[in-house]
């Protein structure tokens, strides 16, 4: 192809295939709604936001391959349970704990 083209046949020609559904002011979008809001948000949760907010549909798994491409730093969120899940446990635990705390404060006297 460079021989009838020279130079210019050595660089790449428009491909086809499906156009980006996105453009980067959604992405942009999504960092600075990230670094505004208090919370945090999973691929899930960002998917969801997007759709509402620009009417962008795109997957969970595209949006952290978009982000992990921009160098963003990707963690799961951990689910932490708010409450014991018995209080009478909760109670006895506590009574073990100041039980074992005031062990180490007995004094003993012997007249």
């Amino acid at each position: 192809m460079w021989v009838l083209k020279g130079e210019e046949g050595l660089w790449d020609a428009p491909r086809s295939g499906r156009k980006k559904m996105w453009q980067e002011a959604d992405i942009q979008y999504l960092e600075e709604r990230c670094a505004l809001d208090q919370r945090t948000y999973n691929s899930k949760q960002l998917s969801v936001l997007l759709k509402q907010e620009r009417q962008v549909e795109l997957s969970p798994a595209q949006i952290r391959k978009i982000l992990k491409k921009k160098g963003l730093k990707w963690k799961r969120t951990k689910t932490v349970q708010r409450t014991h899940p018995n209080p009478e446990q909760k109670q006895a635990k506590k009574a073990d704990e100041r039980d074992i705390k005031n062990q180490g404060r007995l004094v003993v006297c012997s007249a």
